[in-house]
């Protein structure tokens, strides 16, 4: 489901999806030791978004809930796409040569219609009792497009074998792409003057190599050596490379909004109107104080580097184990900034925290005379190193499993940009200080999961197998599998909920009191909930009014760390039962059993980390349930 998920169904929306796809391809033999392959594929998606109340304004109530669907739907867009593939394949002696193209052809024709159905804003809860409306809006034009986009890939590759036991792959790949509309960047000469920027221009150095090796040292006898590393079943296997990424489909859909291209209405301190919506008017006009979202003029495509060395051998014949490590580096990742944010002098928050008056967001912005300069950016950093194990058995005696487990750590500045809740929620969309990101957001990732270890298998029970046919029929036929998950929880970050570092721009920590009070689930005795009381002595230390919830302007950047805690471990077994009842010698009925969950073990994922809930640190998510599946199949 997506849209609002506050109120369980009421407000949520479907995923429609309806594909349609052609593929056409040519392989041609023109010697033994050439051979060319051409693909052409087609293919269109309709994505829709129905939302269960599609007329119901969004209605946000800072600290409580949100009534209505969320403010940027509806949304859908309708894709087709076209692919034009073809690789050229020579045999050269020990040289495997591949050169080819990739050419794609993307038209986008993109709903979204955000504030379409009016949108109000009450502070709190309060305010929302009083029929206080802060803020309404209303989308007058919506930020709809056609978008026309044309990719192109190019490569070439050598598989080198240079003995009979070494074989070396290198490679070389181009990419670019083209920058629809200019990414919506400002031409018009009086956003330009107010620090909004230009068109995001092509990036034309997108050139990636590749190197990998495989070695398999052909050691023969019976000595330790031959015995650890040879007879043909162990083969070491390394390589580098990088990657990139397309900028496309929301980079555009949230640069859509700018001046000129939508209007949207709005009145400011309403009283006595909710729920009926407010008349809202107005025409393209060129406002500095206008909020503007824009991709930097000089925005890059994200780009990976990726290096990787592993160990495989095999062992009584049905038994393989791999032992490796796998890293990377990432670059010019999306993340959300700001280029006119507001500052608080330790004057004004002592005024604030004091209960004096202090100077407005615009009163405090870099340069007061412009509004917010949103920058949807490509400087995010990342980095990721694990070392795993991973052994398997081949089927043999009714029995096949594997098993693998891996130790890894995630590193980043930024996890999720655009507003995916479950990873944004936890850890917030934009950086507190914009001025120190680097070290200020350099922490464990949300996506991070020091330990994860997978178990799979299959069995085959041997029950009346060497019984008549009729017994093993009826009797026999059996068979169990299942999968075994338990990996590490969620990291997530402690946020204030209002702006109390006074950038105007969310993302806001509260202090950090290493001594201070912090008193896991009493019950699990982990991260399932949490006390924090909002009194002297808590763990995480913001400034508080009379309702014990935190103030704006009165902490400024806070000490906590990002993503500081860490919610519980996932753990999860399915399990399966087959049956097999053969009737004749072609016709087969089989029954299925499938237990999801089946120890029906909770996952009970991320408190409540917003400080500024009166469900702060409670959980609230729908835990774990165990699930029965029973099917039947007729098999001939």
């Amino acid at each position: 489901m997506v849209s609002n998920l506050q109120f369980s169904s009421r407000f949520a929306g479907a995923q429609s999806i309806r594909d349609q796809n052609v593929i056409v391809s040519d392989i041609h033999t023109f010697s033994p030791t050439l051979l060319n392959e051409f693909r052409f594929g087609f293919i269109r998606r309709n994505l829709a978004f129905p939302e269960n109340d599609p007329t119901t304004p969004t209605t946000t109530i800072g600290g409580a809930f949100t009534i209505g669907g969320a403010s940027n739907f509806p949304q859908g867009r309708v894709q087709n796409s076209y692919q034009f593939q073809n690789l050229l394949t020579k045999q050269l002696g020990n040289h495997t040569l591949k050169a080819g193209f990739d050419i794609r052809y993307i038209q986008l024709d993109n709903t979204a219609a955000f504030d379409s159905k009016g949108t109000f804003v009450f502070n709190n809860l309060a305010d929302f009792l009083n029929n206080s409306v802060f803020e309404f809006r209303q989308a007058l034009q919506t930020a709809s497009f056609d978008a026309r986009q044309v990719s192109q890939f190019y490569f070439f590759q050598d598989d080198w074998r240079v003995t009979p036991t070494l074989t070396l792959n290198l490679g070389i790949r181009y990419e670019t792409n083209d920058v629809p509309f200019g990414f919506f960047g400002a031409r018009d000469a009086q956003s330009l003057s107010v620090g909004v920027p230009g068109p995001t221009r092509r990036d034309n150095n997108n050139v990636a190599p590749r190197l990998g090796f495989a070695w398999n040292p052909r050691v023969e006898g019976d000595g330790f050596i031959a015995t650890m590393l040879g007879n043909d079943r162990t083969v070491f296997r390394g390589g580098y490379g990088i990657s990139y990424d397309v900028l496309f489909y929301n980079i555009l859909t949230v640069n859509a909004s700018n001046f000129p291209r939508v209007v949207v209405g709005q009145q400011n301190n309403v009283f006595d109107q909710y729920p009926r919506l407010l008349p809202v008017t107005g025409q393209p006009v060129f406002n500095p104080l206008a909020t503007y979202v824009n991709t930097p003029e000089d925005a890059q495509n994200p780009r990976t580097e990726y290096y990787s060395f592993n160990f495989q051998r095999q062992f009584f014949r049905d038994f393989v184990l791999e032992v490796g490590y796998t890293g990377s580096r990432s670059f010019n990742g999306i993340n959300q900034l700001q280029a006119n944010f507001a500052t608080l002098t330790p004057q004004q928050i002592a005024d604030a925290r004091a209960g004096r008056s202090v100077p407005g967001v615009q009163a405090r912005r870099l340069n007061p005379a412009w509004g917010s300069r949103v920058l949807i950016a490509t400087t995010a950093r990342s980095s990721y190193n694990a070392g795993y194990i991973d052994l398997r058995k081949r089927f043999n005696h009714g029995l096949q499993f594997g098993l693998a487990y891996t130790f890894s750590k995630l590193i980043s500045d930024n996890d999720e940009s655009l507003g995916v809740a479950a990873i944004a929620g936890p850890s917030p969309q934009v950086p507190q200080d914009f001025t120190n990101i680097r070290r200020g957001e350099r922490s464990v990732s949300a996506f991070d999961r020091p330990h994860r270890i997978a178990v799979n298998f299959v069995y085959e029970i041997p029950w009346f197998k060497s019984a008549p046919k009729w017994t093993e029929s009826l009797f026999g036929g059996w068979q169990l599998s299942g999968v075994v998950e338990r990996q590490s929880g969620q990291p997530f970050t402690i946020v204030t909920g209002v702006d109390t570092n006074g950038n105007g721009a969310g993302g806001d920590r509260p202090n950090f009191n290493p001594n201070g009070a912090f008193t896991l689930d009493p019950v699990t005795r982990n991260m399932r909930t949490f006390s924090n009381p909002r009194t002297t002595g808590q763990y995480f230390v913001p400034v508080v009014g009379a309702t014990g919830f935190p103030l704006i302007n009165t902490v400024g950047n806070g000490t906590a760390p990002r993503n500081s805690l860490r919610g519980t471990d996932f753990n999860n077994t399915n399990l399966s039962l087959l049956k097999r009842i053969k009737l004749m010698e072609r016709y087969t009925f089989e029954l299925r059993a499938d237990y999801f969950n089946v120890f029906n073990q909770d996952f009970y994922g991320i408190p409540i980390n917003n400080m500024n809930s009166p469900d702060f640190g409670r959980n609230l998510n729908g835990w774990g349930r165990r699930t029965l599946t029973l099917s039947g199949r007729f098999r001939f």
